[in-house]
C-alpha cells in the first residue's frame, strides 16, 4: 500500500479512490468519511483534486465516479487488486499459530466464493484478528467476508463435508500459509 501512496502522491487519495472504485453507484460524503477514517479537510482536498482531473462528479452530498474517465478501467485494475499478500501474512501471524490462510472471493476476483479470507489456527486471538481485518478493509476500501476457525474445528468440518469449508476449497483460492499437516487436505484443490 505504501508503494501506491507514494506513486499517487497520497495514501488518503489511494484510500478514497479504492472506496469509490469498489462502490460504483457512488457514496454519500458522510459514508466516505466513516469508511475512509480520514478527516473532512483531507477528504475535501483530495476529492477536489480528483474532480479537477475528471475522475469524479461531486453533487451536494454524493460522490460518483465518472464512467467516461479515460483511465477508469486500468485504474480499477491497479487499485482494486490485492498485492499486499506478504503484509497480510505477517499481520495475521501475530494473532496465533496460523495453520492455514487462504484468500479467495473478492481478494482473488472470484465473486462466487462464500468468503474472501479463511484463517485456521490454534490459540487464535480473535479480537486482534478482527481488528487487523478491519484495518485491511479500510485500506482496500471494501468489506471482507472472513471465517476464523481453530484447527480442530476445521478438520471436523472438513471430515463432515461441511458445505462452507468445501465451497471455500473448491472455488479458486490462493494459499498464503499452509501447515504440512493440512497440505494434503487442501493441496490438490488449489486452483
Amino acid at each position: 500500500m505504501d508503494i501506491l501512496g507514494k506513486l499517487f502522491g497520497s495514501q488518503a487519495r489511494v484510500r478514497l479512490m479504492r472506496l469509490l472504485l469498489a462502490n460504483r453507484s457512488g457514496l454519500p460524503k458522510t459514508e466516505l468519511e466513516q469508511k475512509s477514517r480520514l478527516n473532512k479537510k483531507v477528504i475535501r482536498k483530495e476529492l477536489k483534486l480528483l474532480e479537477s482531473i475528471g475522475l469524479l462528479r461531486i453533487k451536494k452530498t454524493v460522490v460518483n465516479l465518472r464512467t467516461d474517465f479515460p483511465y477508469l478501467g486500468p485504474l480499477r485494475d491497479l487499485l482494486v487488486a490485492f498485492p499486499e499478500k506478504q503484509d497480510l501474512c505477517k499481520k495475521i501471524s501475530k494473532f496465533g499459530k496460523i495453520k492455514l490462510l487462504l484468500i479467495t472471493g473478492n481478494l482473488t476476483g472470484n465473486l462466487e466464493a462464500p468468503a474472501d479470507l479463511l484463517v485456521v489456527g490454534d490459540r487464535l486471538k480473535k479480537k486482534g484478528l478482527e481488528k487487523a481485518i478491519q484495518d485491511l478493509e479500510v485500506s482496500l476500501g471494501r468489506a471482507i467476508n472472513f471465517a476464523l476457525m481453530d484447527t480442530q474445528e476445521f478438520l471436523y468440518r472438513y471430515s463432515m463435508y461441511d458445505k462452507f469449508v468445501r465451497d471455500v476449497l473448491e472455488f479458486g483460492h490462493e494459499k498464503l500459509i499452509c501447515a504440512p499437516e493440512l497440505s494434503t487436505l487442501v493441496g490438490n484443490q488449489n486452483i
